[in-house]
């Protein structure tokens, strides 16, 4: 029996049977011995919400993936996903892509992603384009996102020295509470 469903039958059961179990209840003016209240309480496992976050190898590609603003996609609004490969060769040209998911059955507006790369890369051009780029951060502002809706950006360049590229990259939105009042006008006759 669980904890709760032990509470509701404590709860239901007539206070004269409640001092009996746990030995007030007295008999003819004695005291009656306790009853045996050792209970065993099968605890149910605590599901915790599956985070939505981390790095995982696939192959020789490196996959990171980020629910925003929680880290937990069940509660997140947007999902962040980059796929990068795991090494590259100075001087040869390479793609990554990052793709934003609409984790909400709403639509969300001024969704924009924002790369900081650090380290020898030479971005060549992206799919949709970046509308910002300066220092090793790129920005695109990918718009209205509708429900479930997913959107992805293709980076195009290459190292240019040796050593390690990293990238961090995150996502803002706006959300909206919209209302719709009609408007009329009373036509005279």
């Amino acid at each position: 029996m669980t904890t709760s469903n032990m509470n509701r039958a404590l709860k239901a059961l007539p206070l004269a049977a409640l001092l009996a179990l746990f030995g007030c209840a007295s008999d003819d003016g004695h005291k009656s011995k306790p009853a045996d209240t050792t209970t065993t309480v099968k605890q149910e496992p605590v599901k915790k919400a599956e985070p939505m976050s981390g790095t995982s190898m696939q192959g020789d590609m490196s996959k990171s993936v980020m629910a925003f603003p929680t880290g937990d996609r069940s509660t997140s609004v947007l999902a962040l996903e980059t796929l990068a490969p795991v090494e590259v060769r100075v001087n040869q040209a390479y793609d990554y892509m990052m793709s934003v998911t609409n984790l909400t059955n709403l639509n969300i507006e001024n969704v924009t992603v924002t790369d900081n790369t650090q380290g020898a890369f030479a971005m060549a051009s992206s799919t949709p384009p970046a509308t910002k780029s300066a220092g090793g951060v790129n920005e695109w502002n990918l718009g209205r996102m509708g429900p479930g809706e997913t959107k992805t950006i293709r980076v195009s360049g290459k190292a240019t020295g040796t050593g390690s590229i990293t990238r961090c990259a995150t996502v803002s939105y706006n959300s909206q509470s919209c209302i719709v009042t009609r408007v009329v006008q009373p036509d005279l006759k």
